[in-house]
Formats: structure tokens, C-alpha cells, sequence
């Protein structure tokens, strides 16, 4: 992962540490932290300032796809291609909490502002939302198709 600034494009530093391609990055919101996740399965935890690696999260069953910081937290959210949505503590790799629901490929993952709202979406065409605890608060689906309307035979 390169980072650039973008008032001038010029190029400011390189995160090297995944061993497939990077599907995710979030700056935690006083811009110290940066977390990376990747096809890997790993998440990584970098200093921003310092370019230096803080920690490998490893375990996912598959890639990790998504990933957010929560709010101004050392807390992220990750989505993965085995249909998990999981808080993960960025400043000790430990597990939070998970999220239950998805069923299929999560693609995309989001944090309210206050960190009291996780978001998911993903293949099964489902955006899902939970509270801060973990509960599902909301649920949409997408709307289902029409059948095309018959036509008569000439």
C-alpha cells in the first residue's frame, strides 16, 4: 500500500507487509493508525507516522475484504469472503465481537461516526445493520424482480 499526498501527488511512503493484494485500507480518524487487510486472510496494523508495522492479525478463513476503523477507536470492523462481519481490537489483534447474518461474500463493510451503527453488504444483495452490541437493528433486502409479463404467439 502506497500512501501519496494529494495536495501535489507526491509519493510519501510504502506499507509492505501482505502476501496478496491489499482489498482494504482505513486511517483511524486522528490519522496515527492505518489498518490494511487483504486476500491474505491477514489484517495489518501500521504507525502512519513511522511507516512501521504494529501488528499481523491472521485467522480468517478466507480473505479479508473490507475493513473500518470505529469511530475514534482502536477498534476495527472486517468483513471477509466467509461470510463474516467481526470487531477486531486494532492495538492487541483480540477479538470483539462478531456480527451474525451474512450468509454469502461480504463485500463492504462501514462504521457510523459515533461508532453505535455497523453496516454490511455483500453477495448475497442484503445490507445489513447491527448495533454497537451486536444485535441486528435493520435489514435490506433487495427488491425482487418482476417475471417479464407474458406475450402473446403469433
Amino acid at each position: 500500500m502506497k500512501v501519496f499526498r494529494t495536495a501535489d501527488a507526491t509519493f510519501v511512503r510504502s506499507f509492505e507487509g501482505h502476501t496478496h493484494h491489499v482489498t482494504g485500507v482505513s486511517w483511524r480518524a486522528d490519522g496515527r493508525l492505518l489498518a490494511t487487510c487483504g486476500a491474505d486472510g491477514a489484517v495489518k496494523v501500521w504507525d502512519a507516522r513511522s511507516g512501521d508495522q504494529q501488528r499481523t492479525v491472521e485467522g480468517a478463513k478466507k480473505e479479508v475484504t473490507s475493513i473500518r476503523f470505529v469511530a475514534d477507536s482502536d477498534t476495527v470492523i472486517i468483513g471477509t469472503g466467509a461470510n463474516t462481519v467481526r470487531q477486531l481490537n486494532a492495538a492487541n489483534g483480540g477479538g470483539v465481537r462478531d456480527y451474525a447474518g451474512a450468509t454469502d461474500y461480504v463485500f463492504s463493510v462501514a462504521a457510523s461516526g459515533d461508532g453505535k451503527t455497523i453496516v454490511s453488504g455483500g453477495q448475497e444483495s442484503v445490507v445489513r445493520a447491527w448495533n454497537d452490541q451486536g444485535q441486528v437493528i435493520a435489514t435490506f433486502e433487495a427488491p425482487k424482480s418482476e417475471p417479464a409479463p407474458a406475450t402473446a404467439a403469433k
